[in-house]
């Protein structure tokens, strides 16, 4: 059971909510502080113009504020990001072992969500993707379907509140970090960014996500329908060129 393992974690070199971490308020609400981490003053949304589909792109940074939004509230069909709330749940409620939480996470296997979801009540996934009572994000849940600005909202209050506690933060975190899926925003990163994501594909409507959290600062979502995955990868390496260093 995670309940006995989690005892043993190890917080790794990713460091969210480690010793050397602290809290700030930003509009009395309190989040996690992260590394300084510059990024260009400005992004081009017509890197859009030439790519077939939809795109929803969200992007914020939590020391300066600053956002970048591209149909942010365009709703579309999670795939596998919905994986996120599952592991959540599952850290919440102790429940599947390492291994199929890190298969869940690092390999995106859906045989390991099936299995973490039968170990589970409904109440106990709804709760998840609520956080409790934070939320109100229904259709994640129940249809899978979210825009990169909810996304956002949900990673971001997962990482501040204490919904989860320290440690399974940073497992889910570690786990997030060393997913074997790195070909999308991960081509535009430096060597030195640590990038805690998860990826999701839907290939029937042409539809390609990423989303999470760059160098414990920058939450970003980037989400497409009826694309092809080679136009896709062109737009996640231009953000993730934008987000770096």
């Amino acid at each position: 059971m995670l309940g006995v393992f989690l005892a043993f974690i190890i917080v790794s070199t990713y460091g969210l909510y480690s010793q050397q971490s602290e809290v700030f308020s930003v509009q009395n609400k309190q989040v996690p502080v992260f590394e300084t981490h510059a990024a260009p003053k400005t992004f081009s949304t017509d890197i859009f113009k030439n790519v077939s589909g939809t795109y929803s792109l969200y992007t914020h940074n939590v020391i300066t504020g600053n956002t970048v939004e591209y149909n942010p509230d365009e709703v579309m069909y999670a795939a596998s990001l919905y994986k996120i709330p599952v592991a959540v749940a599952a850290l919440k409620y102790e429940k599947g072992t390492y291994e199929t939480l890190s298969s869940l996470i690092k390999e995106s296997r859906n045989q390991s969500q099936e299995d973490l979801l039968n170990l589970m009540t409904p109440a106990q996934v709804v709760d998840a993707f609520r956080l409790g009572k934070e939320l109100e994000l229904t259709n994640y849940y129940y249809t899978n379907e979210v825009s990169s600005k909810e996304f956002v909202r949900y990673f971001e209050k997962m990482l501040s509140s204490d919904y989860l506690k320290k440690d399974p933060k940073n497992l889910l975190l570690d786990m997030l970090s060393e997913t074997i899926y790195d070909d999308r925003i991960h081509a535009g990163l430096s060597s030195s960014d640590i990038f805690a994501h998860k990826i999701g594909n839907w290939p029937d409507e042409g539809s390609w996500h990423d989303c999470g959290i760059l160098n414990k600062q920058t939450t970003v979502c980037l989400m497409s329908k009826n694309t092809t995955y080679s136009e896709f990868l062109i737009i996640a390496r231009k953000v993730g060129e934008y987000i770096s260093q």
